[in-house]
């Protein structure tokens, strides 16, 4: 089920409860195609953020892949509202089935060897951002972070497991 909604970009912006409610709606789509949505809105005083946050998974149940090829219309609508609302894509991440190094401690994948085992494999790595240092398995994950828009449309692109984005805007 398609619907076509206008967004002007200087409308005064909506409470938090409308925005969660329009995101749910405009995933309708990507529910239709037998995918689990959902969304969580939060406000955190302390920080004077709102936080809109969003995850897709398989219906199916554990280990099901999802496929959001179909779907770029869907989250770029997403998207676009959301940054009509005021609100920014401050964090992702998706989970795939290849795997990469990144710090299991921030997530950076600014990894740095410290040393090889006897048959030459990575033994001990160290993150160069945050310091942490452990076996270099420790290090290896199929979570992947997304950052910005072109790395959300990237990753739709393939065939995951799940996707958390989250959005926040100042109050």
């Amino acid at each position: 089920m398609k619907r076509i909604k206008s967004y002007k970009a200087f409308e005064s912006l909506s409470g938090l409860k409308d925005v969660e409610e329009e995101c749910d709606d405009i995933l309708v789509a990507i529910r239709d195609e037998r995918m689990n949505t959902t969304v969580v809105s939060k406000t955190s005083a302390n920080y004077g953020m709102q936080t809109i946050e969003i995850l897709i998974d398989p219906r199916q149940g554990e280990g099901s892949m999802i496929d959001l090829i179909g779907q770029a219309e869907t989250l770029e609508r997403l998207i676009y509202y959301l940054k009509s609302e005021g609100f920014r894509l401050a964090a992702g991440r998706y989970e795939s089935a290849h795997s990469h190094d990144a710090c299991p401690e921030c997530g950076s994948e600014d990894i740095k060897c410290l040393g090889f085992d006897d048959d030459y494999i990575m033994a001990s790595s160290e993150c160069r951002d945050c310091g942490y240092h452990g076996e270099s398995d420790s290090f290896s994950t199929s979570y992947w972070n997304i950052s910005a828009q072109d790395e959300l449309m990237s990753a739709i692109k393939r065939k995951i497991y799940m996707l958390e984005l989250e959005f926040d805007r100042n109050i």
